[in-house]
C-alpha cells in the first residue's frame, strides 16, 4: 500500500504551493535541522474503584480510610488508584487527592481541609445512625453491639451496618439466639455470626428436590427465570447465592446485584448516556442475580 501511495505523496510535496508560496519538501528540508524529537510519553497506570463514603466522612481502600468533604457521607464515589496518588471523585468538578501511603495498615488519612471546625464535629460518645436503628429495634443486643464496635476486626461503621442489615432481614428468634450464643463464646466475627443465623431459620416452603434440580442449571441452558419469593430471613438471599456459586463454578459469566443499587446505576446511565453499554454488559451475562 505504501508503494501505492509513494509516488503521488512525492508529486504533492514537489509542486508550488500558492498559499505558502514554497514547494513543501524544499519547506521541510530547510526545517528538519531545528526538529526535535517529542519526548516518550508513558501513559499512568492506574486502577479504578467504586467506595461509599461512610458515617464518618471516610472512603476505605486496602485496610486505609482516606478523608472526603464530611458534605460527601453516603454518596458513592468513583476512587482511581495509582502509584503515587490516591483520587477520590464525587463528580466531574469535586476531586480530593491523597497521597498513597503503602507501608501502614489500618491508618487514617485526614486532609487538615476535611477536619470539622472547632465544636462542629460529632461527638466521640454520639452513637452511629446505625447503632441507633438496632437498639431500637433488638435492644436486647446492646451489649453486644458494644463489644462488635471494640472487637470486630471490621470498621466500626462497616461492622454496624452489617448488624442492622441482619436484624432486618433475619427472623427475631433465630437473631437473638444466634447472637446469645456468639457472646457466650465471645464470637464477633458477624460473618460468621450470619451462618449461624441462617442455620437457625427455618424454611419449611424450600422444596429439597426442587433446589436440587436447580442445582443442575438447565434453566441456564434453557434461558429461564427463577423468581423465590418469601417472608424477610427465610433464606432467599443464601439459596440464590448458593446456585450463583454452582453457574460460576461450571464456567458462566454471572453477576450479583442488589435491586436498589440497579435501579441507581440504570437511572445514573440516563445521565452519561451509557444506558446503551449497561444494558450491553449485563445481557451479556448468563446469569444475572437480582436481591
Amino acid at each position: 500500500m505504501r508503494s501505492n501511495t509513494s509516488p503521488g505523496c512525492d508529486k504533492v510535496t514537489s509542486t508550488y504551493k500558492k498559499h505558502i508560496r514554497a514547494i513543501p519538501r524544499e519547506l521541510f528540508a530547510v526545517e528538519r535541522v531545528h526538529l526535535k524529537p517529542l519526548p516518550t510519553w508513558i501513559p499512568e497506570v492506574y486502577r479504578l474503584h467504586q467506595r461509599m463514603v461512610d458515617v464518618e466522612g471516610y472512603v476505605a481502600l486496602h485496610t486505609k480510610r482516606y478523608s472526603v468533604p464530611l458534605e460527601w457521607i453516603g454518596r458513592r464515589v468513583e476512587v482511581r488508584e495509582t502509584k503515587d496518588e490516591i483520587e477520590i471523585q464525587l463528580d466531574a468538578r469535586k476531586l480530593v487527592t491523597h497521597d498513597r501511603i503503602a507501608e501502614a495498615e489500618d491508618q487514617r488519612i485526614l486532609l487538615p481541609q476535611h477536619r470539622p471546625p472547632r465544636g462542629q464535629g460529632m461527638a466521640r460518645t454520639q452513637p452511629h445512625p446505625e447503632e441507633k436503628s438496632i437498639l431500637a429495634t433488638a435492644p436486647e443486643i446492646a451489649d453486644y453491639v458494644a463489644a462488635v464496635k471494640q472487637r470486630s476486626r471490621k470498621v466500626p461503621g462497616i461492622a454496624l451496618r452489617q448488624l442492622l442489615r441482619m436484624v432486618r432481614e433475619y427472623p427475631r428468634e433465630p437473631l437473638l439466639a444466634a447472637v446469645r450464643e456468639a457472646a457466650r463464646y465471645g464470637l464477633y466475627d458477624l460473618d460468621r455470626l450470619e451462618r449461624m443465623i441462617l442455620r437457625r431459620a427455618r424454611q419449611p416452603g424450600v422444596n429439597r428436590k426442587q433446589i436440587r434440580a436447580f442445582a443442575e442449571l438447565e434453566f441456564i441452558v434453557k434461558a429461564e427465570n427463577i423468581v423465590l419469593v418469601g417472608k424477610t430471613g427465610v433464606g432467599k438471599t443464601g439459596l440464590s447465592c448458593g446456585l450463583l456459586l454452582k453457574a460460576l463454578e461450571n464456567g458462566y459469566r454471572c453477576q450479583f446485584v442488589r435491586a436498589q443499587d440497579l435501579f441507581d446505576e440504570m437511572y445514573a446511565s440516563l445521565a452519561d448516556r451509557s444506558t446503551r453499554q449497561l444494558l450491553k454488559h449485563l445481557a451479556r451475562l448468563d446469569v444475572l442475580l437480582i436481591d
